[in-house]
Order: structure tokens, then C-alpha cells, then sequence
């Protein structure tokens, strides 16, 4: 069979091809393969070409129906084989199949093996489409179709083969298929895509967008009932087989059609007080609809998000009323919302017996795995608890982590966005394998929920603070001289050693300063927490001298003795008795806090009492409120009250501890890199603990990674403890990859910030060294003048500072830490990424052209993100 495939710069060389038959071409001659077992280990290494694959996952896929004794040594002898044919070509240098104990690694150019050079056309065609060019789009994409010879690996395939990855790759070209019509029809091609839409349609009846791609072209082609037909048809499939109507899209493009109202592009014609919308379905706009700037925060995003999955079904062999099953789904609607709600998840929808909760979209937090595996507990168990698992219904669930693609809403930006990833499919693997009421986790998940991230580790020493714990202490001296309330604000960014700080002020003072009692509580990261950390009663609990892990009686002594010394008639002992039991149980009354601030207030005119709140940046207004009337009612009495909080409090209270007296604010800066190499010497151990001597370079490792971490103990930490392992063992050698810990905290303070700041701070990480408002204007998120406004407030926020070589006359800024930037600069996809490159380099031509070199660097950037292999 000849072989179409011919990728420009692969003359010469060994080319493979698996989008059809698995074929193998050196140069023009097709290459003789063994048989179906040879075949199918090599269809397996292709694709996953450049990448370990356990000898495990190869007899798996080789003997799908269970292996022989004897695979070890056949699959052995199949690689010698195919080593022994890659070998004997007459190619300049040829592929190696390599022996990576235990399993195998295919080394080969990408360039060579046509679904990687599908892929790679494909972005290309997505990317020019998105960029305005419909023509040069349609050639790509119908270049990267002409690759199909036919089903991926049709001939393993019709020899009983089915891996996922075959069903990946056809997803997509179907993916791409839709690109192309799209481009097509932005050219105008309507009637010459009908045909094609036809088959596409009736071989994926339930896929919107190709449905929604035919309604259009068979409208423009004067076929507007024939295009009303295929949506009823569609409807009726996707309500009888998946139980839901038709998408918003498809649907607000039926009514356009009803109402003759569409554009030549697939755009609601235009109506006095209406400026119409595009009404494609889950692909890149119509070209000639894109606006010249994209909102801000509608370009896509790549995230980490932990994904729940839910499913109420009838138990094996039970034979379960319909009605009964339905029912219980509703029902378990409401529960699944509510719970998912408590933990601070989103609920993004159902596709049958399935639902889908989503932590991280659309805004990250630093501890999204943590909550959501107790939340799809929290659901399994309610359902059973309120009865809606009758006789024969089970409950499943289970929790995956991983990237996906988030793409918002562009009419609709309250509706849960889209999200697509290889962890989906993740999590519908793991629901499907799922004992009934099981929450079954992924590796990734159970890696950060199993146990502490990177094991234990030496306790670290208390560096670069001592002016501020100083401070500190010198504030308590003042509070307990001059009798009243202080209030003093901690702030820093994520990871800058907060909670060390006030850890190390509440141990000397515990140690100093016995006279003085020191209560510490903790905003909760989320509403259900407080059901088990509650700081009224944290503080309650403490203020009263309840030792940790005392029982109910020893609580309730303790509580009697504080109301007992409280100042006042005798007989009001009894109702504030009443008061502290509430906030200790949560059962009071909704607003704890007056109760609360006069038992601390009555502790603090008997004994001088400091009391350390954390993470004030999370608290509700009340809890504000609360903190604010304590210092101002201890007016008399000595009271120091000690807040840590993250920069973002100052943009909900702008005047927080401004203005009044008896009050201060502090800002802990990163520390110095002698401080972080101190803190990083008892971690690293051997190779990276040694100091530097005159004789002696300082290690490479250690100073690696205090360039890298920027000042952020808590980033050395997680570092060293991710570097050397649970066991203590070697550094190792390479890139090294970002710990979970840091990359979820840099993606939560990504997303506290508003979309339209965001979007200027992942411009300006494609910029890099020329970030100015000109330059962020010139990739096409916002005007000059509001990317100025929008990079002042980054640089107030830490995220950025000033340059004194400007850009282009311009003033200039750079990020404060490298791994911000990183962090925002892969949060655009990488088509997008292609995208911004090209405009920077375009924009730095006309502007700028004192900086030739960056227009340069942009271009080979585009390129190399374009075309990875080549780049490799």
C-alpha cells in the first residue's frame, strides 16, 4: 500500500504512519513488519513515542484478553525484532528502541510519525483561525486531514485491538474536522461542506458543533427547513439518549434560523438595541465575527483542577422501578449541590446517571484536592444518610486531579465554563471501577491527600525576622504598660512565613513571658471547616486555658473558672456560662461575636491577653467587624491583638488599621539569600549543605534554588523536600518539576486577582523582558490606557516592578519572581501562547526596534511552540 504520508524535511529517513494501517517507510520503500504481536508492540510504542512505557502496559495492550505465561519472553523477542528492522535500514540515523528497565523507550523524531505531524498542523489551523485568517487555516487543517488514510491502526483494530489512545487520536481528527468546516465556512464555502457535514453528522449524531456547522451551511444554502429538521432530529437524540436538551448555542442558532435572522458567518444579524452574538458551538469563533480585542478572561486557560465524579445507579443484577431511579436522581440533585457548595466547589453538570463537581474552576485554591475528596464523601454518605439510596440504588464517586483546558462562557459568563482534559476521562475510569460507596482517587490525588507532600523534614531555622518578632514582642510590653488594646497587621504574600513568625512569637512568649496568655486562631479556608475548626471557638477555647484535647468535662471546668473570674455581678456569670457553651458548640445564636469579644475583653482586664488570628484575608465581614471592635473595647485593659493576612485584604478594606490610633501594619518582605540558603542547609543535606569556603564554589544545587525560589521560605521548602525525596536520597539531576504545593499556591493568587488584571498579568508573561502598556495593548486584551492602570495595580500587588530601562519610551516593568511568571505563562495554551508571540514580535518591529534580539527570541519561540519537534 503506498503511503501518502510525506512531512517535508523526513526525506531520507524512516517514516511511520498509523493513521490508517500501521506502515513503516524507509525513504520510499515500505519496510516489511512481523506478525500481529511485532505489529502491535510497535503501534504501541509510536504512540507514545519518546516515552517510557512499562513492559507491564505493553503486555496489557499487546494481550488485551489476558497474557500468556510465556508474554514476558514473546514480547522480549518482538522488540529484538523490531530493534533488529530499525536497525537494518539504510537511513541516516535511524530510530532506536531503547531498553529503559523494566520497559521500553521508542527515541525517534516526532516529525517522523504522521499523527504527530496531524497534531502539529492542526494547532497550527486552530491557531491561524483564531488569529482572523480563515483562508490560510482551511489550507492547514485540510493539509493535516489528508494525512487519514483511513481508522487509526485499522489493522490492528480488525485484529480485535482497542486502546484509548486509538479513541483520542479519533477524536481528534473529529475535533479538527470541525476547524475545518469552520474556517470554510468563514470563507463562504457553504455549499461545498454539506456533503462532507452529512456523513460527519450521522457518524456522530450527539456532537453540537457539527450539528450546528450543518444547520449554518444548510441555511445559507436555501435550505433552512432541511436545517430545522436536523435540529429536531437532533434534539430528540440527545433527550432520548442522554436525557438533556440541546445546548444554549444550538439552540439560540435554531431560533436565529426561525426568525431568518442569521449572518453570512453563523452571527445573529444585527436588530436595532441588539449587537447580535456568534452562535458557533465549542470551537473558535467564527473568524469574521472575532473582535479585534478579546473580552478580558475569555481566552481559554490551562489549569489544575481536582474533578468529582458522582453516580447514583441500580446495584448489579437489581431490578429497580425507572421511576424509582428517577427520583432518586433528582434528589440526589439538591444533595450533590449543596454539599459541593459547603466545600467551596462548582457543580458543572450531568451527562446521565453521571455528575460532574469541579474544585479549582473558575478560581483555584492552594488546597483544591484537600476538599474535594472530604466533599464527595460528605455526598456518598448524606445520600445514604437521607434515605435516597432505596432498595437496589448505590452511590460512586470518584476524584481525579490533573490539567484541563478551561474555556469560559463568551455570552454567558456566569454559566460554569468548559473544561476538557485528559483527567476526565481519569475520573470516569475510576467511577466505572468503583465498589458501591466508594470515593475512589486518582495517583495524583492520593499523592496530595495520602500524606505531607515530600515526607518529613528537619525543622528549619528561624531566619531574617528577628526585627519584626522584635516588634512584636515590644508591642505586648507596650499593651501590658499602658492598659489598653493594640492592633497590629501581619501581612505578606503566600508562603513568606506568616504563621512562622507568629508561631515564633507565641513559643516566646510561652516561654518569656508567663503573665501573658496568648490565644492563636485560624481563619477557616472554606465554610465547611468552621464545622470543625471554628474560631469563636478557638479562641473561646483558648482564652479560657482548655489544653488541647481535653474532653467534654475538662471543658466545661474551664469554662466555669473563666466565667467565674469575670468582672461584674456574681449572678452574670450564669448567661455568659450560656454564651461560651454556644460558640464552643456552633449551636448560638448566627452572630457569636458580641458574646465573644466581651469574654476576651473580660479575660484581658484580669490577665494581659494576646490573641493571633491568621489568615484574616479569608474572613467574612462580620469576622472583620469583630476584629476591629475588640481592639477598639479594649479600651482599658491590655489587649494585643496580632493579624496575618495576605496583601488582598487592603483591596476589600482599603482602610484596614489606617487612621486610628493604637494600631500598625507590617509587610514581610521575601528573604535575603543568605536566609533562604540558611533555611535550605539542613534540607539539602549532603552535595547541598556545605557552606562555601574561599577555596570552595558554593554548591550548585543550593544556589540554584535560591535564585529560583525568590525569597519565599515556604517555595525552598517545598523544593528541597520534592528534590530529595521521602528518602532522604540524591538530588536529582535535570529540570526540575514545580512542587504541588508551590504550583497550587501560585494558582490561587493568580485567581485572586479580577479577570481584566489577570489577563494584563498573562500578557505580560509572554512579554517578559518588554512589558509595557503598549506592548500589552498590542496582544489585544484591553486599550493602552487601561493596561497602564491594570500594570500599576500588579506592581502595588507584588506581582510586578518598575524597570528603569524603559520599552519604546515607555515605562517598563519585570516580575518580582520567576515563578510567578512561569505560573501565568502556562496558564495560556500553547496555540494561544503561539498567538501572543507573534503579535510581541510584530508589535516590537514597529515600536521598538532598538531591541531587535526580543523580536527574535518571540519568533522562535512561536516556532518552537508550533512545532515541538522540530525545536527538540
Amino acid at each position: 500500500m503506498a503511503c501518502r504520508f510525506d512531512h517535508r524535511g523526513c526525506e531520507g529517513q524512516m517514516r511511520f504512519s498509523v493513521l490508517g494501517e500501521l506502515t513503516v517507510l524507509d525513504d520510499a520503500r515500505q519496510v516489511p513488519l512481523g506478525g500481529i504481536k511485532q505489529r502491535a508492540t510497535l503501534a504501541f510504542l509510536l504512540l507514545h513515542d519518546n516515552a517510557f512505557v512499562p513492559a507491564s502496559a505493553l503486555i496489557r495492550a499487546v494481550w488485551p484478553k489476558g497474557a500468556p505465561p510465556t508474554a514476558r519472553k514473546m514480547l522480549h523477542n518482538a522488540v529484538s525484532r523490531i530493534r533488529a528492522t530499525l536497525s537494518e535500514t539504510g537511513v541516516e540515523d535511524p530510530p532506536r528502541l531503547i531498553t529503559h528497565a523494566p520497559g521500553y523507550l521508542l527515541h525517534t523524531d516526532r516529525g517522523r510519525i504522521d499523527l504527530a505531524t496531524f497534531a502539529a498542523l492542526a494547532d497550527r489551523g486552530r491557531a491561524e483561525l483564531l488569529a482572523g485568517d480563515p483562508l490560510r487555516a482551511s489550507r492547514t487543517l485540510h493539509e493535516a486531514l489528508g494525512l487519514w488514510r483511513g481508522p487509526v491502526l485499522a489493522d490492528l483494530v480488525e485484529r480485535g485491538i482497542s486502546w484509548p489512545e486509538i479513541t483520542t487520536a479519533q477524536r481528534a481528527r473529529t475535533d479538527a474536522l470541525e476547524d475545518c468546516v469552520e474556517a470554510d465556512l468563514a470563507c463562504g464555502r457553504h455549499a461545498e461542506v454539506v456533503a462532507e457535514l452529512e456523513q460527519a453528522v450521522e457518524a456522530e449524531p450527539l456532537r453540537e458543533r457539527l450539528c450546528g456547522q450543518l444547520m449554518r451551511a444548510l441555511y445559507h444554502c436555501g435550505r433552512q427547513a432541511d436545517a430545522l429538521g436536523l435540529y429536531r432530529r437532533t434534539r430528540a437524540a440527545l433527550i432520548d439518549r442522554l436525557g438533556l436538551e440541546p445546548g444554549g448555542e444550538l439552540q439560540e442558532l435554531h431560533r436565529a434560523i426561525l426568525n431568518h435572522d442569521l449572518g453570512p458567518h453563523g452571527v445573529a444579524a444585527s436588530r436595532p438595541g441588539d449587537s447580535g452574538g456568534a452562535v458557533v458551538l465549542r470551537g473558535p469563533e467564527p473568524v469574521a465575527a472575532v473582535p479585534a480585542r478579546r473580552a478580558a478572561g475569555h481566552d481559554p486557560e490551562v489549569k489544575q483542577v481536582t474533578a468529582v465524579f458522582l453516580a447514583v445507579r441500580p446495584a448489579a443484577g437489581a431490578d429497580v422501578d425507572p421511576d424509582q431511579v428517577d427520583r432518586a436522581r433528582r434528589r440526589s440533585d439538591d444533595v450533590l449541590a449543596r454539599e459541593v457548595a459547603r466545600w467551596g466547589g462548582t457543580v458543572a453538570g450531568a451527562l446521565g446517571p453521571v455528575w460532574l463537581a469541579v474544585f479549582g474552576v473558575p478560581r483555584a485554591r492552594d488546597d483544591d484536592a484537600r476538599r474535594a475528596v472530604p466533599a464527595a464523601r460528605a455526598v456518598v454518605d448524606r445520600l445514604r444518610a437521607d434515605g435516597v439510596l432505596t432498595a437496589g440504588l448505590e452511590a460512586v464517586a470518584a476524584v481525579a486531579t490533573g490539567e484541563v483546558l478551561v474555556r469560559p462562557h463568551p455570552d454567558r459568563p456566569d454559566d460554569p465554563p468548559r473544561i476538557s482534559g485528559g483527567v476526565l476521562d481519569t475520573g470516569l475510569r475510576l467511577l466505572l471501577s468503583a465498589a458501591p460507596g466508594e470515593v475512589a482517587r486518582c495517583a495524583a490525588t492520593e499523592r496530595i491527600t495520602g500524606r505531607p507532600e515530600g515526607g518529613p523534614v528537619a525543622r528549619t531555622p528561624f531566619v531574617g525576622r528577628d526585627h519584626e518578632l522584635g516588634m512584636l514582642l515590644g508591642q505586648v510590653d507596650e499593651a501590658v504598660r499602658c492598659a489598653r488594646g493594640h492592633l497590629t497587621t501581619v501581612l505578606g504574600d503566600v508562603g513568606i512565613g506568616k504563621s512562622r513568625l507568629v508561631r515564633e512569637f507565641a513559643d516566646a512568649l510561652a516561654s518569656a513571658r508567663r503573665d501573658v496568655r496568648c490565644v492563636v486562631g485560624r481563619v477557616p479556608a472554606w465554610p465547611a471547616e468552621a464545622t470543625r475548626c471554628s474560631l469563636p471557638a478557638d479562641l473561646v477555647l483558648g482564652a479560657a486555658g482548655v489544653p488541647p484535647g481535653a474532653d467534654a468535662d475538662e471543658v466545661e471546668r474551664a469554662l466555669r473558672r473563666a466565667a467565674a473570674r469575670l468582672p461584674g455581678p456574681g449572678d452574670r456569670a450564669a448567661a455568659v456560662l450560656d454564651d461560651l457553651r454556644a460558640a464552643v458548640d456552633g449551636g448560638g445564636p448566627p452572630d457569636p461575636w458580641p458574646s465573644v469579644r466581651r469574654f476576651l475583653t473580660g479575660i484581658a482586664a484580669g490577665r494581659p491577653l494576646v490573641v493571633v488570628v491568621e489568615d484574616a484575608h479569608r474572613a467574612a465581614e462580620p469576622v472583620l467587624g469583630f476584629l476591629s471592635d475588640l481592639v477598639e473595647d479594649a479600651a482599658r485593659v491590655p489587649l494585643l491583638v496580632v493579624v496575618t493576612a495576605r496583601p488582598e485584604l487592603h483591596e476589600r478594606r482599603p482602610g484596614w488599621g489606617g487612621g486610628k490610633p493604637h494600631t500598625c501594619t507590617t509587610t514581610l518582605e521575601p528573604l535575603a539569600d543568605a536566609d533562604i540558603a540558611t533555611v535550605l542547609d539542613p534540607l539539602l543535606g549532603p552535595g547541598g549543605a556545605a557552606r562555601p569556603t574561599a577555596d570552595r564554589a558554593a554548591p550548585p544545587t543550593r544556589d540554584r534554588l535560591v535564585a529560583l525560589v525568590g525569597g519565599n521560605p515556604l517555595f525552598a521548602v517545598e523544593y528541597a523536600r520534592a528534590l530529595r525525596g521521602a528518602s532522604g536520597g540524591p538530588v536529582p539531576t535535570g529540570p526540575w518539576p514545580v512542587p504541588h504545593r508551590v504550583r497550587a499556591a501560585l494558582a490561587a493568587r493568580l485567581d485572586d486577582l479580577g479577570a481584566p488584571v489577570k489577563a494584563v498579568l498573562l500578557d505580560a508573561a509572554v512579554l517578559g523582558d518588554a512589558v509595557c502598556d503598549e506592548a500589552v495593548a498590542a496582544l489585544g486584551g484591553c486599550t493602552a490606557e487601561e493596561a497602564a492602570r491594570r500594570l500599576a495595580q500588579l506592581e502595588r500587588r507584588g506581582f510586578l516592578r518598575g524597570r528603569r530601562r524603559a520599552v519604546a519610551g515607555r515605562p517598563a516593568y519585570a516580575f518580582r519572581h520567576p515563578l510567578e511568571r512561569e505560573a501565568a505563562y502556562l496558564r495560556l495554551p500553547r496555540s494561544v501562547r503561539v498567538r501572543k508571540h507573534r503579535l510581541a514580535a510584530a508589535w516590537l518591529d514597529d515600536a521598538a526596534r532598538d531591541l531587535p534580539d526580543l523580536s527574535a527570541d518571540h519568533r522562535r519561540l512561536a516556532a518552537a511552540l508550533e512545532h515541538p519537534s522540530a525545536a527538540a
